[in-house]
This record gives structure tokens, C-alpha cells and sequence, in this order.
């Protein structure tokens, strides 16, 4: 009946004779046949009759039926409707009855690989008996019809194919070129972010998702030792490449690149493969060993983490993750292996920056930068693109607001992207910042940061605004959480810009004093205390109070020319002294010297010095900031009128001539402070 229904040599365009619903109904039958032949064969009690040219000429005959249903609903699943029929009631029924039997399909099929792999998997199943019934049942034409559907079991069944032709010697090259060629490209397509239509996908089809991926690339691996053994090629993708692909590559789901890197390294045993086969088989043992730390330090940075604040937390504690990176180190060069340090992603940061000022000559320096910069900076996208709080990162619909994380809250993912930056920033700057922008890259990763999370274009355009406005508007363009992370971090991120070249080149030296005057106006001074206090240099530490000082200045004249006719200028005057007072005293407060307080002295002072000669000072001030100015002043005059070494003296008159170049109304500073000029 079913030769007479299809003919041998009939084609899936003559199949289309029948509507839809009808060709799906045959194809289901034509699969419960296939699985009965198939049961039959595999039990082995009648395997020999499967020899039997008949009935094997049956069982194929079969298969080729069920193949050309799957090609002409194939070429159905995606009608052609009429300009007349877009709108209305006929195209929501035309679309009702082809989601109906689009269902029914993907329904048949997923089912009837389920059935297939529960024969192929049974005991009494061979290796060899089940490759060749996968091999004869299995085509193009079933996974092109089914896509990547969204049914609940399609994951499951991808992921016991895959890993049952994993399990194969290698030898049978049709199933796995099916795999690469066919299935997977639908799997990659399916994990890619669909910006126009975000979808939010459980956290248990995010786990199926994430283990298929590391599915896929341990059959790379196989695959790769197959052809370093045999000596043929493969089409499948390189590990590294699909380790990269789908932990780092912005195009695919921000919820499978967590999961996937927690699969990587959240066990030893989990890449105890990867890593042998990556020695034995990949020429570039230095290269995969850099490639495999940077994924590392994604998942110790960020990943881990923001993974631990979960109620539910199945992931590795530190010890764990120790073991994790004490078994990476044996396998990677005596050089790389040393990196590692005491398995802490900021020690090994700290090592690779120390590392780098430990090279003597100006080229070995830069061979080892060119090294560190390229691996680092696949590093800061992925944090930028998963973290950002900038508006630019919106615009690209990537950061902070995009990536959803189930179980993971955006204040925690926002702290924990601050805190990888702030660290990658501290101990790396010099490696990440060059003034030279190498091919594909529109900025240095440093930059790239410095973008995203210092200083945010929302932090800029909240200047401009606040500069033609009445500046006492409520609001902020920024959430709470990012303006807390951003105070909470700048010492890190100063320090890490002290060891740049910030007294010759233009763009750090601007950025530090934007950072200065934006965080000082809009964030507070409390935070510009701390990075002044945890300056790695006087010089350095000079430098910042100075800005800072200017920033007070400037609010100082401010209140006093652009506000003059303004009823709200004394709480103008009273809110900028009190900032600066505050500021003052926790610089004080945080130094335990003397000659820091000697230093400290002239910038300290310039400010408050400005408002006491106002002559209408104590109409706008209270009692209680009378007290704090005549405090700072006396103590800072008192430390000052005992200064004994000479260089202290030298340094305190030079950086009050330069205020007083500066600010021409505090030329008198010195005097001010008590020190005569030599």
C-alpha cells in the first residue's frame, strides 16, 4: 500500500499533493514502522532476517518514504502568503493551521529520535549495530525540518546522540559530519541572542544548553585526537574555538556563556580532557595555554563570583576552584604555570603585571604587552558586555540592563563587574593601555573600560545638564548601585592609573581629572578622600588633591558670580564648604605623619581660605562650620609652622606658588599658612 502511495522515484515536491496535516500523519505511521524494524533488528533475535534482501530492501524503502515527507514539509514550513492576505482574519487562520501542524511535526520527530536512541542504547544493542541503524535511519532532512524547536525534550535528545556518536572509535565519519554540518549550526543559531525578540530562557533549558555546548566540544576533542592520530581532516570546529565561542563571543546568550563557563571549571574532572588533549595535539601549546587562562579569569572574576550570591549555589568553593587551577598549571609552560601563584584571579593579575616590569629590555617588554593585551582584551569585552552601566553599552543593547541572569540580581552582577574592573584596572593598566591601537580594535581595552564603567557617558551628559540647571534637581541618571560601586572602586581604579604616564600623556591626564571633578560634583568627596589617601606616591597623591582642590574652588565662585542674585546661594555656599570640610577631615583623619600633614598643607587650606575672607562668611555659615574651618586651619598651621626638613619646606612653597598661578586670588597662600619664601 505504501509503494503504491509513494513511488519509487517520487519527489518531495510531488509529495506536497497531500495538505500538511495528512503528510504528518504518514510520516508518524512511516516512524513506527522504521522503530519496529528497528526493534527487531537490534534485539538480535531476528537480526540475521534484516540480511534478508527483502526485508532490508523493506526497512529501506522506509526510510527513503520518511525522508521525502520530512523534504516536502521541509519546503512547506515557510508559506508564501498573498499581499491581500497579510492582514485579517484569513492569515491568523492560515497561520493557526500551519502552527498546528508545524507542532504536530516537531512532536513525531522528537519522539521518534527519543525511540531511536532508546533501541541504539540497549543491551543488547552493539556499538557497531547501533552506529549502522543511526547511520541509515538518521539525515539532513530530519533535523532541517525539526530547527531547533522549543520542545521540552529535543535538548535531551541532541544531547544522548551526541554523546553516544562521541562514544564511537571516530571511524564513522557520516554521523559526525552530520553533527557539524547540519545540527550544530542550528544549535549555534539557537543560543545567539535575538536582540528584536529577548527571550528569557529557565534556568533548567540554560543547564541543558550550556552541557550540549560542552558536549559539542568535547566531540571536537575526540574528533581533533582522531585526526592528530590518523592523520585526516575533520570538519569540525577547533576546541578553543568553541571554548571561546561560547563563554566570551557577544552573540550568544549572556545566561549559556555563565552556565558554560561554571560547566568548565567547576570541577577538575571537567577539563582534565580538554587539557591533555590540548597538549598532545595542538602545535601551540603557548597559545592554548593563554586562551585557556583567559576563560579562567572570566569565570574566577565574574562568573564564580556572581554565581555565589545565589540561594541555591551549586557551584565549587575556593578550594575546589583551587583544584581547578593547580591542575591547569601542570599542564601549561613552566612560564605560564608560574602565573598561576596561589590560584587567586587577582594574584595571578598581580603576576602578570609584575612580571612585566620585571623584563629588562624595551622589546622584550613590548613582545610580552603584544602577548598579554590580545588575551586580556577578549577579557574586558566580555565584562563590558555583560556588566556595563554605560549608555553606550545600551545603545548596543548589551550591559548591565540586557544581561538577565536567572538567580543572579543586577545589583549583584553590577558589584561584581566593578570589582573585576577595579582589579584589572589596579593591576594591569599598563599592559591594557597603549597609545597605539592595534587592527580590530577601535581602543585599547583599558579605554574600553575606563568607557564603560569610570567614567559612563551618563556622567558626562549629568554635567552638562547640571551646568545649565539650577544644580539643586533631585535624581541621577545612574542607578544607586552603580554610583555606590563607582565610589566604592576609584581608589582602585587611581591606582591603577598612577602607574601610567599620567604627567606627559594628554588622554590619562584628562581622564584622572575628569574623574576627579565629575565623582567630586556628583558623587561626593568621601570617596575622593580614599583614593587620595591610597595614592602610591606623594607626587601622585599631590596631584590629586590638587584637582580636587580646583573642583572646590571652582563651586566657591561658583555660588558667588552665577548665583549672586539667587535666594538659594547661601545653601549653595553652606553645601559646597560643608563638602570640602568633610573632605578635609578625612583626608586629616587618614594621615598618620607629619610631613603628610605638612604636604597636604597649602591644598588643604586654599578653599577654606577663600570662604573665611569673605565678608559676609559668618551671615551664611553656622556654628558648627565655624568650628571645623578653625580646626583644619589650626592644625594644618601647627603642623606646618615645624616643618625641619628642607626638601618639605622647598615642596610646600612650590606648590603654593603653583595654586597661586593658578587661582590668582590665592597668591598670598604661603603667607596665609605662615611660611615666609626663600
Amino acid at each position: 500500500m505504501l509503494s503504491d502511495q509513494f513511488p519509487a522515484d517520487m519527489s518531495a515536491q510531488e509529495a506536497q499533493n497531500w495538505d500538511n496535516g495528512r503528510r504528518c500523519a504518514a510520516l508518524q505511521g512511516i516512524h513506527h514502522l522504521v522503530l519496529l524494524c528497528v526493534y527487531y533488528w537490534t534485539t538480535g533475535v531476528t537480526s540475521k532476517l534484516m540480511v534478508h534482501s527483502e526485508m532490508n530492501e523493506s526497512f529501506l524503502r522506509l526510510v527513503v518514504i520518511s525522508t521525502t515527507l520530512r523534504h516536502s514539509l521541509l519546503s512547506s514550513s515557510t508559506p508564501t502568503l498573498k499581499p491581500n492576505e497579510l492582514g485579517g482574519n484569513t492569515s491568523r487562520a492560515h497561520h493557526m493551521y500551519a502552527l498546528g501542524w508545524r507542532m504536530e511535526l516537531v512532536n513525531s520527530l522528537v519522539h521518534f529520535g527519543l525511540d531511536l536512541m532508546e533501541l541504539v542504547e540497549s543491551q543488547v544493542c552493539t556499538q557497531e549495530v547501533g552506529l549502522a541503524v543511526l547511520t541509515k535511519c538518521l539525515d539532513d532532512s530530519l533535523f532541517r525540518a525539526a530547527g531547533w524547536p522549543d520542545h521540552i525534550l529535543w535538548n535531551t535528545y541532541v544531547k544522548r546522540l551526541v554523546f553516544y556518536v562521541s562514544r564511537s572509535s571516530g571511524e564513522n565519519t557520516y554521523l559526525r559530519d552530520l553533527l557539524w554540518t547540519v545540527l550544530y549550526p542550528a544549535f549555534k543559531e539557537y543560543i545567539e541572542r535575538k536582540k528584536d525578540h529577548p527571550r528569557k530562557l529557565s534556568e533548567s533549558i540554560v543547564r541543558e544548553l550550556s552541557a550540549l555546548a560542552f558536549d559539542f566540544v568535547h566531540l571536537s576533542l575526540l574528533d581533533l585526537v582522531v585526526k592528530a592520530n590518523n592523520n585526516v581532516s575533520r570538519g569540525a570546529e577547533p576546541p578553543l574555538d568553541l571554548l571561546e565561542f561560547f563563554a566570551m563571543d557577544p552573540k550568544v546568550e549572556f545566561t549559556v556563556r555563565f552556565a558554560f563557563l561554571g560547566i568548565c571549571f567547576a570541577a577538575p574532572d571537567s577539563l582534565k580532557s580538554i587539557l591533555q588533549s590540548l597538549t598532545l595535539c595542538d602545535s601551540n601549546v603557548q597559545g592554548a595555554a593563554w586562551r585557556l587562562l583567559t576563560l579562567w579569569l572570566a569565570y574566577c572574576l565574574l562568573v564564580r563570583p556572581a554565581m555565589e550570591d545565589r540561594a541555591q549555589n551549586h557551584l565549587n568553593s575556593f578550594e575546589h576552584l583551587s583544584a581547578v587551577g593547580s591542575q591547569m598549571s601542570t599542564y601549561f609552560p613552566a612560564d605560564l604555570a608560574g602565573l598561576f601563584g596561589d590560584v587567586d584571579a587577582e594574584m595571578t593579575l598581580l603576576n602578570l603585571g609584575a612580571k612585566f616590569d620585571q623584563l629588562d629590555t624595551f622589546q622584550s617588554k613590548m613582545v610580552y604587552k603584544s602577548q598579554v593585551v590580545t588575551h586580556l582584551a577578549k577579557l574586558c569585552s566580555f565584562v563590558c558586555n555583560c556588566c556595563s552601566p554605560s549608555s553606550t553599552a545600551k545603545d548596543e543593547m548589551v550591559g548591565l540592563e540586557y544581561c538577565q541572569i536567572p538567580g543572579i540580581t543586577q545589583e549583584t552582577l553590577c558589584s561584581t563587574g566593578y570589582r573585576a574592573v577595579s582589579l584589572l584596572i589596579r593591576h594591569c593598566s599598563p599592559l591594557l593601555y597603549s597609545t597605539v591601537v592595534t587592527s580590530g580594535m577601535n581602543s585599547s581595552p583599558l579605554e574600553q573600560l575606563l568607557n564603560n564603567f569610570v567614567l559612563p557617558r551618563q556622567l558626562y551628559e549629568w554635567d552638562k545638564l547640571f551646568s545649565k540647571t539650577v544644580p539643586s534637581l533631585d535624581g541621577s541618571p545612574l542607578q544607586i548601585i552603580v554610583t555606590e560601586c563607582m565610589k566604592e572602586q576609584l581608589s582602585e581604579f587611581t591606582m591603577g592609573l598612577a602607574q601610567l604616564s599620567w604627567r606627559s600623556d594628554a588622554y590619562i591626564g584628562r581622564v584622572i581629572r575628569d574623574v576627579i571633578k565629575l565623582y567630586y560634583i556628583h558623587l561626593d568627596s568621601e570617596c575622593i578622600a580614599s583614593a587620595v589617601l591610597n595614592s602610591p606616591t606623594a607626587e601622585f597623591r599631590a596631584h590629586l588633591l590638587h584637582l580636587a582642590m580646583q573642583e572646590a574652588v571652582n563651586e566657591q565662585t561658583a555660588s558667588e558670580v552665577e548665583l549672586r542674585h539667587d535666594q538659594g546661594s547661601d545653601h549653595r555656599k553652606r553645601k559646597a564648604l560643608t563638602k570640602w570640610l568633610k573632605f578635609g577631615k578625612l583626608v586629616h583623619e587618614g594621615t598618620h605623619s607629619l610631613e603628610g600633614l605638612q604636604r597636604d598643607a597649602p591644598f588643604i587650606i586654599a578653599p577654606i581660605s577663600l570662604w573665611v575672607k569673605k565678608t559676609d562668611f559668618e551671615e551664611w555659615t553656622t556654628r558648627d562650620m565655624w568650628t571645623e574651618c578653625n580646626l583644619l586651619l589650626d592644625t594644618y598651621r601647627q603642623a606646618v609652622s615645624v616643618i625641619s626638613a628642607t626638601e618639605v619646606r622647598k615642596n610646600i612653597i612650590e606648590q603654593t606658588e603653583i595654586i597661586g598661578r593658578c587661582q590668582p586670588s590665592l597668591s598670598g597662600l604661603c603667607t596665609f599658612l605662615g611660611i615666609k619664601p626663600s
